[in-house]
């Protein structure tokens, strides 16, 4: 799936996790993906659900996001966990776009449309 431009996603945007995810003792995310559904895509990629580690940044994120944090607002959250961090709106625009293009998050106006 190709990921949308990210000037076509509104500011305003929220989003929701479209799979299970659980939290490790670090605090991290752990994202639970559901095994593909095509006979093909079972025996390539295999018939159990892959857990995803994400990082520190990345849990940070999914966490807001969760929490119910707009595209826009983002940013400003990860500035107060990681000062030191730089060019943060871009990195966390691009890793909301990847996490929309793998299907593990959907924009949450989404889920209400029929």
């Amino acid at each position: 799936m190709t990921p949308p431009p990210i000037e076509s996603i509104p500011p305003d945007a929220r989003f929701r996790l479209a799979c299970s995810y659980e939290i490790d003792p670090d605090g991290d995310v752990v994202l639970i993906v559901p095994p593909p559904s095509g006979f093909w895509a079972r025996l390539m990629r295999g018939s159990r659900p892959r857990r995803i580690q994400l990082e520190k940044m990345g849990s940070a994120v999914v966490k807001a996001c969760l929490e119910g944090a707009s595209l826009a607002e983002l940013p400003a959250r990860l500035a107060v966990l990681f000062p030191e961090q730089g060019d943060l709106e871009r990195r966390s625009f691009l890793f909301v776009r990847h996490l929309l293009a793998q299907g593990w998050l959907r924009r949450a106006e989404d889920e209400n449309a029929p």
